[in-house]
């Protein structure tokens, strides 16, 4: 369902996203009088029960003028918070804090000083944004820090590709270092085996391996760090593994050993897909995973 917010509402925002690109001048507009006058009016008609009504995905907010001995210019509480919304709608509450975080960098590209202590994503009753315009010193910080990214090293654009292409391949990933301590575990693991990420790292490969397998994998693991090559690089084979719950898996790996730029062996990395189902099939039998 498209997201449902008032006009009034969803032409301001267009008119505020247009003067962020006309940065510094839109911190000056931000904190002028006259647009402090349409957020007040903006708080006050977004706090009603027939604003909320029609438009339950906005926000509510509350406008705060500055108290004696206040440093801020105006606030805004937001007692209810249309992106919160949204995440908790689609199941996307996690990315909520990394969200929050770039108000900071945003604003401070305005020229624009935001103080906050608390959010709603944070467990808060609300999200208390304080504004003000940055003082010389910290305006000076800001450029400094601009100057810093610009004269810094080029990342690499292949390794947010790497991380996400681990993340959501539908295969499990297992990376082991040249001792078999597992060092990477992807959330196909996860579903597979059973252990969380958390649970996985800096475990042995012993962790999923049945104790009866055991000897016959760190011979082999043994010998192909030490030798440099695998007899099965790449010849996906069929072998017994342990989930979290105890009960045992067939599943399909394919392994390769990974090398750094020396080709020295750093580890190896095994990809995995549960083929239990299969196997009994092929069998002819039903039997639960933990037979056999």
């Amino acid at each position: 369902m498209a997201e449902s917010i008032h006009p009034f509402y969803a032409s301001h925002r267009a008119a505020m996203e247009a003067a962020m690109r006309r940065a510094p001048r839109a911190g000056r507009q931000f904190l002028s009088p006259a647009n402090q006058a349409l957020v007040r009016e903006q708080a006050a008609r977004s706090a009603t029960a027939s604003h909320q009504e029609a438009f339950p995905g906005d926000f509510a907010d509350d406008f705060v003028e500055p108290g004696p001995g206040d440093d801020f210019d105006f606030g805004i509480d937001d007692r209810a918070c249309g992106f919160c919304k949204f995440a908790a709608r689609h199941g996307d509450a996690d990315i909520l804090p990394n969200v929050c975080g770039l108000d900071f960098d945003a604003d401070a590209t305005r020229g624009i000083r935001l103080v906050r202590t608390q959010t709603l994503a944070g467990g808060a009753s609300h999200c208390d944004f304080r504004f003000s315009r940055l003082r010389p010193d910290e305006e000076e910080e800001k450029e400094e820090k601009e100057e810093e990214q610009e004269n810094a090293p080029a990342t690499d654009p292949a390794a947010p590709l790497a991380e996400w292409i681990l993340e959501q391949t539908t295969d499990a990933l297992v990376y082991a270092d040249a001792q078999g301590t597992i060092a990477r575990w992807n959330p196909a693991a996860e579903r597979l085996f059973g252990f969380t990420a958390a649970e996985a790292r800096g475990r042995s490969l012993d962790l999923i391996i049945p104790e009866h397998l055991r000897a016959a994998h760190w011979s082999g693991f043994r010998r192909a760090v030490s030798s440099g090559s695998a007899r099965l690089t790449g010849r996906p084979a069929v072998t017994r593994a342990l989930h979290k719950s105890g009960a045992r898996l067939h599943v399909e790996m394919t392994f390769a050993l990974v090398k750094d730029d020396a080709g020295t062996v750093v580890g190896s990395v095994a990809i995995a897909r549960d083929v239990t189902e299969r196997v009994q099939k092929e069998r002819g039998g039903a039997g639960a995973p933990g037979k056999g």
